[in-house]
């Protein structure tokens, strides 16, 4: 297909001579240059960023309604994207709420209309901002196009009143917004031509009646029906490939020179000079001249690209030179570069939420990408199996109502869009015990189960899984706790909180097997999971790194953590507390020789407990708890176990190292409690302070035996701290005729016991003939020292009471795999040289 030259005149008269070039070839008769807009206009979809706002008075009243907003959307896609142009709309509903926008309480006062440039209302740099008024408040008024596609932020005003025949039809909700959408992408009226523009004819009436167009097939002006507007009509497409909007080609433009600069705007009854397009203004010195892809000046830009005129019945469909320009406009105007978006981008862009409840009523498998439009509701007797992609809007939830599964076996739940989404919430039945693995059959009173299987993925999330029904009044709330969550093989990643487990009463049968739980410090993720009085929740080979507050949080609850768990750089790793007049019981570790020993790395706190007084109470037993030489002593105090208010313990045989203390315990009350055969080091050089054991106040039955100290840095081994109310520090003898205390201290310069403030003395039992001359301490009442406590000799010697010793800490080979496929994705957070 080969482009032809033609001239200006030819041009004017080629559709009336029947010349029917294929393609749209413009002509500047003054330098002859030519625009070819068929060769140069990508065929790429073209995606524009669009804002609809709505002006109302400053109470928010007579504006246009917010629920018709999907009318408009209907009515631009319809016209642009059969031609690959698609418009990207936020999902915010925009107010401009304004009383000095009207006059007389309902008349819209039209601002600063007459300048080229115009930044009064709020506008937003990436898009096209669409102003919408109410059609009842602007009789007589017109629509209007402002702020074009000159030098200012692209955008678009619409004025519209209402149709004459009907006053509660919307202009808007016509063709109108399409046109005016046209003059936005480079579709100019008439008026807005110039002396260049090849259809200009004169005369033209003045005013110009509605009876009269212009035929170009006479070149003149004939009588028309006012409500006609078909193709071949007036100034139509035989006249060239355009439709022609409100004429006023009689009105030539003058240049824009310093006397009608667009910033100093002429007289408005003076049509003659004041109808300018935005492009004559780039002849201002303050203005830069705009080109095209091609090189040539906007302002020369070719005028086969005018539309109808501006009302409802006008054409609602744009011819394809209409098009071309449009799309050249759209991917070379430096002004509209802000508003398009990228395939990518679009890509990225978060939808808006089109349904309020997606229902699955029927057994569901998502196992391709999908994008679910609004919240999920697992309805009760279904199965909502992931094993594909399923991504998530922001605000958006997935409830699993009572006897529904979520299962995602494989599959991944994630955000669509930058902000997170809320995450799944599961239904329980507060008075009833909880069904079995797999879940078939459930009855429509059973909890909900969230199973995770196969690494099954959630992410993104502000609360990964609840088991609770925010969508629940009270006073019901409560009897939807107690949902299931079953997790073996799954992952849990990038969310704020990770799993929430709220009261319920039965024992769980919630579980954890070999799952991993990453937080990320740029949210910061705050816990990985968080326990409300339940009991029986246990945790086998899962790990947890990186949240800013807790690994594993729990209240009143009762627990068995223990065979290859992990915990890496968190403030506290293992958190339990109680409230009055409840109790924990917490088990970390195992006695038994077939389970292996969790492992803590560069926690602040490893396990910090309070309120462990029931039962057994708290446990620690066989766990490897390290700090780096990475790790940030100088930021805060820290500890291996911190034990807080009236507690029950045994803390045995724990590789505990690098810590400012060991084992830190603070008025622990009247219970017998028991810190021994822990093996205590401390060797880095800038941990500061260091306590292998520190007591404080009123810890009235603690004892501390069979514990090997090596601190290389400054000590002492044990500290014990009292006062005059709370002198009790520790056991009134430690150790005993036939046990003694066997503790094998450091010596090398630390201090082996110290005393300070006001402790009651006590007996401190060591062996006639000790087998370890470490097992003697120094600097005390026996010795003349000052430490309040007084050595007791025993011959007869029991063998040390410490249980069995757990397998060293080794991740087994699925465990590993998992872990080390995270860390190949990424998941570097918190690794350490150790």
């Amino acid at each position: 297909m080969n482009a032809v030259m033609v001239s200006q005149v030819e041009a004017q008269t080629a559709f009336a001579d029947g010349n029917q070039y294929t393609t749209y070839l413009f002509v500047d008769s003054a330098q002859m240059s030519y625009y070819d807009v068929s060769g140069g206009v990508s065929s790429e979809d073209i995606f524009v960023r669009v804002y609809l706002n709505i002006l109302r008075k400053s109470d928010g009243s007579i504006g246009y309604p917010p629920e018709r907003l999907d009318n408009i959307k209907e009515i631009l896609d319809n016209a642009f994207n059969p031609h690959d142009i698609y418009f990207i709309y936020d999902c915010e509903e925009h107010f401009v709420d304004d009383d000095d926008l009207f006059f007389g309480g309902t008349s819209f006062h039209e601002p600063n209309y007459w300048a080229c440039d115009w930044y009064g209302f709020p506008h937003h740099e990436d898009g096209i901002d669409i102003y919408l008024i109410h059609s009842h408040v602007s009789e007589g008024t017109y629509p209007y196009t402002l702020r074009g596609l000159g030098e200012g932020i692209p955008g678009t005003w619409f004025i519209t009143k209402h149709r004459d025949e009907n006053w509660e039809d919307y202009n808007i909700e016509s063709e109108i917004i399409v046109q005016k959408m046209g003059h936005m992408f480079g579709l100019f009226r008439t008026g807005h031509g110039s002396q260049l523009n090849p259809l200009y004819f004169d005369p033209y009436p003045d005013p110009p009646p509605y009876s009269v167009k212009f035929d170009c097939d006479v070149l003149e002006w004939v009588r028309a029906d006012p409500h006609e507007c078909p193709e071949h009509a007036g100034n139509g497409a035989v006249c060239g490939d355009y439709i022609p909007d409100t004429d006023r080609s009689q009105y030539l433009l003058e240049d824009c020179d310093s006397d009608y600069a667009c910033s100093n705007p002429p007289d408005p009854q003076d049509y003659q000079r004041y109808r300018r397009s935005p492009f004559e203004c780039t002849s201002d010195p303050a203005y830069p001249e705009f080109e095209d892809i091609n090189g040539v000046p906007y302002d020369n830009i070719p005028f086969y690209n005018f539309m109808s005129k501006s009302e409802p019945n006008c054409l609602n469909y744009f011819t394809q030179g209409q098009v071309d320009v449009m799309r050249n406009f759209l991917l070379t105007h430096p002004t509209l570069s802000n508003v398009t978006m990228t395939a990518q981008e679009v890509d990225e862009f978060c939808p808006c939420i089109e349904d309020d409840e997606v229902v699955i009523s029927e057994n569901t498998t998502i196992s391709g990408d999908e994008t679910m439009s609004g919240t999920v509701i697992v309805e009760t007797g279904n199965r909502l199996t992931v094993t594909g992609t399923m991504r998530m809007l922001p605000g958006t939830s997935i409830f699993v109502e009572r006897g529904a599964v979520l299962e995602i076996r494989g599959g991944l739940l994630t955000k669509r869009c930058e902000e997170m989404w809320s995450g799944v919430q599961v239904q329980g039945n507060s008075g009833k015990i909880q069904p079995d693995y797999p879940y078939t059959n459930l009855a429509s009173d059973d909890a909900g189960v969230v199973l995770i299987r196969e690494n099954g993925t959630i992410e993104w999330a502000i609360n990964a899984v609840q088991t609770r029904d925010n969508r629940i009044s009270w006073p019901a709330f409560p009897d939807y706790y107690g949902g299931v969550v079953d997790s073996e093989d799954g992952i849990f990643q990038n969310n704020k909180w990770g799993v929430g487990f709220m009261q319920y009463d039965f024992p769980n049968k919630s579980n954890f097997f070999r799952t991993f739980f990453f937080g990320n410090p740029d949210i910061p993720s705050r816990s990985g999971v968080s326990i409300w009085r339940c009991q029986d929740i246990n945790f086998v080979r899962c790990h947890f790194e990186d949240f800013s507050e807790h690994g594993i949080h729990g209240i009143n609850f009762h627990s068995w953590i223990h065979h290859y768990n992990a915990f890496i750089n968190i403030p506290q790793a293992i958190k339990s507390e109680s409230s009055f007049p409840f109790g924990s019981e917490l088990i970390v570790g195992s006695h038994s020789t077939q389970h292996g020993s969790n492992y803590f790395l560069d926690n602040q706190y490893s396990i910090v407990a309070g309120g462990t007084n029931f039962a057994l109470g708290l446990q620690v037993i066989n766990n490897d708890i390290s700090k780096s030489a990475n790790y940030a002593f100088s930021q805060s105090a820290n500890a291996g176990v911190r034990i807080v208010g009236p507690s029950i313990f045994d803390v045995t045989r724990n590789s505990i190292m690098h810590q400012s203390s060991g084992v830190w315990i603070h008025n622990t009350g009247l219970y017998h409690t028991d810190v021994r055969c822990n093996s205590i080091f401390a060797s880095h050089p800038n941990t500061g302070a260091n306590y292998g054991i520190y007591a404080a106040l009123e810890n009235r039955l603690f004892e501390f035996k069979y514990n090997t100290f090596e601190m290389e840095v400054c000590g002492p081994d044990v500290k014990l701290f009292g006062s005059a109310t709370y002198p009790n520090v520790c056991r009134r003898d430690v150790g005993r005729a036939g046990d003694p205390a066997r503790n094998c201290y450091t010596f090398e310069g630390n201090p082996q016991i110290i005393t300070e403030g006001q402790t009651s003395e006590f007996d401190y039992w060591v062996p006639e003939e000790p087998e370890h001359p470490c097992q003697i301490p120094t600097d005390n009442l026996s010795d003349m020292g000052s430490n309040n406590y007084s050595l007791a000799l025993t011959n007869e010697i029991d063998e040390p009471v410490c249980g069995e010793v757990s397998v060293p800490f080794n991740l087994d080979s699925a465990y590993q795999a998992t872990l080390e496929e995270l860390y190949h994705l990424g998941w570097d957070f918190g690794q350490s040289d150790t």
